[in-house]
């Protein structure tokens, strides 16, 4: 499922589960949303 706010870069996003993170060293450019950046089956927080 897409998201509706693009990732920028330098944003670091987590996964509550695992504590997983990780950083955006590049700003998405799609046209249509981004698509959903998720680990253990759920999506990431940004922090």
């Amino acid at each position: 499922m897409p998201t509706s706010t693009k990732p920028l870069q330098g944003e670091t996003y987590r996964c509550k589960e695992c504590g997983m993170e990780l950083k955006v060293t590049v700003d998405c450019n799609c046209k249509e949303g981004c698509p959903e950046i998720s680990c253990c089956g759920v999506p990431l927080e940004k922090v």
